[in-house]
């Protein structure tokens, strides 16, 4: 349950951001869009329960960055996408070809990828000025994530069998 309203809430911040990059001016988001997505989510995390596979996301968090680096929100754009996605999954041909991409390459990409969604997230907190309450819950949320990452915090209050918990998965 608590997977599941994680995504929910992921959900309806990713639908709410995908508004705000997607149109020309600044307006207050449609709520019906965001819920369809949090319905097709939901629809999508029974399907993934049902067929015993992991639970997926209607948008990934990289999207709110590139469409607004790209400018390019276009649905047929997403059409595309997931029709190369599909011939991704039936054609492993295809998906052993991307996976030769030399590791420079992909490291460009993420690099990339991840500058945006950081500057992204930056605008987001300052787009309505930045008070103090808005400073406390970044500051906090920001040392806590780098001091539990860098195991700098809480060290001793955490033995040696739940620091595994708080550490780098891909460790």
């Amino acid at each position: 349950m608590v997977v599941t309203l994680a995504g929910g809430v992921k959900n309806v911040s990713d639908s709410v951001a995908i508004q705000q990059v997607s149109w020309n001016r600044p307006r207050v988001p449609d709520f019906r869009l965001v819920q369809g997505s949090l319905n097709t989510n939901g629809l999508g995390i029974l399907a993934a329960g049902i067929f015993g596979t992991p639970p997926n996301s209607v948008y990934s968090g990289t999207s709110v960055s590139l469409i607004g680096f790209t400018g390019v929100a276009a649905r047929r754009i997403g059409y595309v996408i997931g029709g190369v996605l599909l011939a991704l999954a039936f054609l492993p041909k295809l998906t052993a070809f991307l996976l030769t991409l030399p590791s420079p390459v992909m490291a460009a990409y993420l690099l990339t990828a991840i500058a945006l969604l950081f500057v992204s997230g930056g605008r987001t907190v300052v787009q309505d000025g930045l008070d103090a309450q808005k400073a406390m819950v970044v500051g906090i949320a920001f040392s806590l994530g780098v001091g539990l990452d860098n195991q700098t915090i809480f060290a001793d209050l955490l033995g040696g069998t739940s620091r595994a918990d708080f550490s780098d998965g891909l460790e």
